[in-house]
């Protein structure tokens, strides 16, 4: 960190700069850091005139010789011209107070603090007076506002008696704050310890319009169209070049500017990705409701080991404030066998549901393409070998329902031919949780 030295005018506007290990060797620099005062190399800890003896604000230091060190980003946070230190002797005390608050935001100036408002993601002003009704002189007064986990601070070098000082403090409410007032605190701390009685109010926040970006779909295309060579039934199967398809959608009430999608895929054996192109795309804007489109694709090969393939989706916008980062898994399969339509079930032998399900509520990312084992029992019972799940199923002309004895979602679709073989598509729900989505059952062995 680099430090102004204030109080003095031969080192006005110089630098101190640390240099070496630990920072406590220092250079004296000119302002235009081109020469080097002459003996400007010392220990800061130990030398005579700018040892640090007092701290009197955030990284900001009195010397011993009166000298104030303070940070260069922060040249502004003095008020006054330090004469002398430490001040003279106290001969009549000074009453400091806070007075005079109001809020700014724009050219419009709150009358009332108790109604003043203010927008995400906007900026306003704090201005009050500093005010000393005392006999004596207020020294080193250190004024501090702090406000959402944010802080303000500034030093008045000297407040003489029957005088004020106006002050001005900038105020900046982060879009996606998540509170619905903004707390602000002014105090003060005087040298001699003469301190204003802090002051607190709240600016009431209001939620701006912002954007809420989502994981809304993804496509598996395996047909034999563009850079897809595989069985067209929706499953990564082993060897073939699958397109993926992703689905972001807006689902806020306010535009997502600059918004970027990056996706990564691990290093699998038996996995081959062509090119990177595609795996990265952006749109300059994605308004409420609007979907962002995005495609890959991959080639698998018939000795790859891995069941499934976790993708990692990071999705960013201009502000940084709402970005996101998905990992869906994208299962991998042999290839079965479709059952004909017309083919037979019997009770006590095992088949399998291919499904494809996804919900309303993308953040669980509630969407998968799954192959799932279940037994036919007597009485239009099922159940699950692999999970231990058990229910009952109702074929009705071509209705579908298929409950579960363990809670209320269930599944109701309609059974139609699908080239030949048995095909349900329909929608499922589980009140309980107060979710429906949209499935597609196929009957294999």
């Amino acid at each position: 960190m680099e430090y102004l030295i204030l109080g003095n005018e031969e080192y006005k506007d110089w630098k101190l700069v640390p240099f070496g290990s630990g920072s406590k060797y220092w250079r004296l620099v000119e302002p235009n850091q081109i020469r080097i005062k002459q003996d400007s190399e010392f220990n800061v800890y130990n030398h005579p005139i700018f040892k640090p003896v007092e701290e009197i604000g955030s990284d900001m230091f009195i010397t011993t010789t009166g000298y104030i060190l303070i940070p260069s980003t922060n040249s502004d946070s003095i008020i006054g011209d330090l004469k002398s230190f430490p001040p003279p002797p106290i001969k009549f005390p000074p009453d400091l107070s806070i007075e005079n608050i109001s809020f700014s935001l724009g050219p419009d100036i709150a009358s009332d603090l108790g109604d003043a408002t203010i927008l995400e993601g906007t900026s306003g002003l704090i201005e009050f007076d500093i005010v000393n009704n005392g006999r004596g002189a207020a020294h080193l007064i250190q004024i501090g506002m702090v406000y959402l986990d944010r802080a303000e601070e500034l030093i008045i070098v000297e407040l003489k008696s029957k005088r004020r000082q106006r002050i001005q403090m900038p105020i900046l409410v982060p879009i996606g704050s998540s509170r619905p007032n903004c707390e602000i605190n002014i105090s003060g701390l005087e040298y001699n310890g003469f301190d204003p009685d802090p002051q607190l109010f709240n600016l009431k926040i209001i939620e701006a319009p912002k954007p809420n970006l989502a994981l809304n779909n993804i496509t598996i295309d395996d047909d034999k169209k563009g850079d897809s060579w595989g069985n067209s039934d929706g499953i990564i199967n082993k060897g073939e070049s699958i397109e993926v398809i992703l689905e972001i959608i807006n689902n806020g009430s306010g535009n997502a500017e600059n918004v970027s999608l990056a996706v990564s895929i691990p290093e699998i054996d038996g996995i081959f990705i062509p090119a990177q192109k595609g795996l990265d795309s952006s749109v300059n804007e994605l308004k409420p409701s609007q979907i962002m489109e995005s495609k890959f694709y991959f080639i698998t090969n018939k000795r790859i080991s891995a069941s499934e393939i976790v993708l990692i989706l990071s999705i960013s916008e201009s502000s940084n404030m709402l970005n996101q980062t998905f990992k869906p898994n994208l299962p991998i399969e042999s290839i079965y066998e479709f059952i004909p339509i017309d083919g037979q079930i019997h009770s006590g032998q095992s088949y399998y549901w291919w499904y494809d399900w996804s919900t309303t509520d993308f953040n669980n990312c509630c969407h998968g393409v799954h192959i799932s084992e279940f037994i036919i029992l007597p009485n239009n019972r099922w159940e699950s070998s692999e999970s231990g799940s058990k229910g009952l199923y109702i074929i009705n002309n071509n209705q579908f329902r298929f409950e579960f004895d363990t809670g209320p979602a269930y599944y109701i679709g309609e059974i139609y031919s699908d080239n030949g073989n048995i095909e349900i598509k329909g929608r499922c729900f589980n009140p309980n949780l107060n979710k429906e989505g949209s499935f597609r059952l196929k009957l294999i062995k």
